[in-house]
């Protein structure tokens, strides 16, 4: 009972001690990765996704698709960051801007 007790104190610890702020949100996020693991990681499988697959031209019809999608999203979470006034702690500069 005791061991269990003292188990449970100590994954409450770990739990808050790993949870950090969205800049854009507020919310809390419980972060078991690191950011710098997680771009270590994702550019290692990418590498290892562009061994195995084929790339298609910018100019395909799909990748254009895609751009297109991307900088629709882009532009909305641009247009949230500035509407909640979160700019200066996402771009981290005292404009807000990204230059």
């Amino acid at each position: 009972m005791k061991i269990s007790v003292l188990s449970a104190i100590a994954a409450a610890a770990v739990t808050l001690l790993s949870c950090s702020q969205v800049a854009v949100t507020g919310r809390n996020q419980l972060s078991l990765v690191s950011s710098s693991e997680m771009l270590t990681m994702s550019t290692q499988q990418y590498a290892d996704f562009l061994k195995t697959n084929k790339v298609i031209p910018a100019d395909d019809k799909n990748s254009l698709l895609v751009k297109r999608v991307g900088q629709k999203i882009q532009q909305g979470g641009e247009r949230l960051v500035h509407a909640r006034g979160k700019g200066r702690r996402v771009y981290g500069n005292p404009s807000g801007h990204e230059g």
